[in-house]
């Protein structure tokens, strides 16, 4: 990193001990081995000057207490304006590079979060154009940002700094958690990005994995604690929220990650441990917690998405090309004996997750109702016979409430179920897919 400008005032922090204020920081901030200036703001430009009132209880030789206010100040404004943030990042990295003793977990979370907060503003946008210092860098200001990921590693980095100190912390464990989830939502939910690095990707969901269940663990052991983790004035516990609902919208997060990794089968191959790993979180949820159906829900819509690549193979249509009669029958062959096993697979994974979304399923929830219609319409167009009237049956009682409850017109649709053909039924509906938005066109679809 380059040579750091100082700030003006004592600690580099009030403008006036004797007021008790603090004005926008101007000097640069730095992240890593990137620097971002912020736009220095001349005697005219004094009104656009944010300044943000010290309680009279801080101690003004105090950079930490100064620090945790700024910070408490950012949670609290409408988070719309990076400037107090990059101060944070600013502040607490002069404040780390010059400590001479260990910084409280707090500190390090609070450093660790900023930054990831800043992922947020790192784009390039005419609003964080606008607070770059254009005078040093006019032409590159906008192209130079670090980017959101940029940001999120370096908060990743910054945890590892405070779990050297504190390596049983488990706000800091799930924070750092929280920070590789977040990462992991970007590149993996981009299919431009989503097959580069996987084993990058693979190692870094382990580590998240890993600091999830050992936080989890922690935060189990201190539950007959009563822990306030609302920052109050003279209240010195870490200030992320943690609480069993963390944990839990967490997990579906994880969840969903998985979900997008079913589809490749090299991608796949790198994750069987996670497969297990979140099959054991909602078993361990279901016995824990009985009447919380989301965690039913949320299961099965994982197995409805691990079951997606095995129907396409169940339904695909080969053309053999060869001019030899017995290559042509032990490719076909071949192509048979994937289909019947792509078939067994996606049976039994649609029957998990028809499982878990009836038990979960309330008759007011139309969009869920078409959604259990939907992966029971995808089951009966691989049964035959009883088990497939009866499948039907229930995919028009459904879409009848979901109809009822103003979701979507699905007449056509149980029209053709109800008047179909067993001689003739195969394939019809293959692909149906059924929504709000575009029902009527998935009708016609069918």
């Amino acid at each position: 990193m380059g040579k750091q400008r100082k700030m003006n005032g004592p600690q580099g922090l009030l403008r006036s001990a004797k007021r008790k204020k603090l004005e926008m920081p101007t000097s640069s901030i730095r992240t890593g081995e990137t620097e971002t200036k912020v736009k220095k703001t001349s005697d005219s430009e004094q009104k656009d000057v944010e300044v943000i009132e010290m309680p009279d209880t801080i101690d003004t030789e105090d950079e930490l207490e100064q620090l945790f206010v700024l910070y408490d100040k950012y949670l609290a404004s409408d988070r719309a304006d990076p400037r107090l943030l990059f101060a944070i990042i600013h502040e607490a990295d002069r404040i780390l590079r010059n400590a001479t003793e260990a910084m409280p977990a707090k500190f390090h979370l609070i450093y660790s979060h900023a930054l990831a907060m800043n992922s947020a503003f790192a784009k390039d946008s005419p609003k964080i154009a606008n607070i770059m210092d254009s005078s040093d860098n006019a032409t590159s200001a906008k192209g130079s940002h670090d980017s959101p990921l940029d940001f999120l590693y370096a908060a990743i980095e910054r945890a590892d700094i405070g779990l050297a100190t504190y390596p049983d912390n488990f706000e800091l464990l799930l924070f750092r958690c929280d920070t590789a989830v977040t990462l992991l939502e970007l590149r993996l939910k981009k299919r431009s990005t989503r097959y580069k690095n996987i084993e990058d990707s693979a190692n870094l969901f382990q580590n998240a994995l890993n600091d999830f269940d050992k936080s989890s663990e922690m935060y189990s052991n201190q539950m007959y604690k009563e822990i306030n983790f609302k920052e109050e004035e003279g209240d010195d516990s870490i200030p992320y929220k943690v609480s069993g609902s963390t944990y839990k919208t967490l997990l579906f997060r994880i969840s969903r990650l998985l979900e997008l990794t079913f589809e490749n089968e090299y991608f796949t191959s790198l994750f069987p441990n996670f497969y297990k790993w979140i099959d054991a979180k909602y078993n361990e949820a279901f016995e824990k917690y009985p009447t919380d159906l989301s965690y039913k829900r949320a299961k099965g819509e994982l197995r409805l998405s691990q079951a997606a690549p095995y129907l396409v193979v169940s339904e695909r249509q080969y053309t053999v090309m060869s001019n030899s009669d017995s290559e042509n029958e032990e490719i076909a062959e071949e192509y048979k004996k994937q289909e019947e096993e792509a078939t067994k697979t996606a049976i039994k994974l649609l029957k998990e997750c028809i499982d878990c979304f009836v038990q979960a399923e309330v008759d007011e929830d139309g969009d869920f109702l078409v959604t259990i219609a939907e992966a029971q319409l995808s089951l009966a167009n691989l049964r035959a016979g009883e088990e497939q009237d009866k499948l039907y049956q229930e995919v028009m009682e459904r879409l009848t409430k979901a109809q009822e409850l103003g979701v979507g017109d699905f007449s056509d649709v149980m029209a053709d179920l109800q008047g179909h053909d067993d001689n003739d039924r195969e394939g019809d509906h293959d692909s149906t897919k059924f929504s709000s938005s575009d029902a009527d066109e998935s009708n016609s679809d069918s």
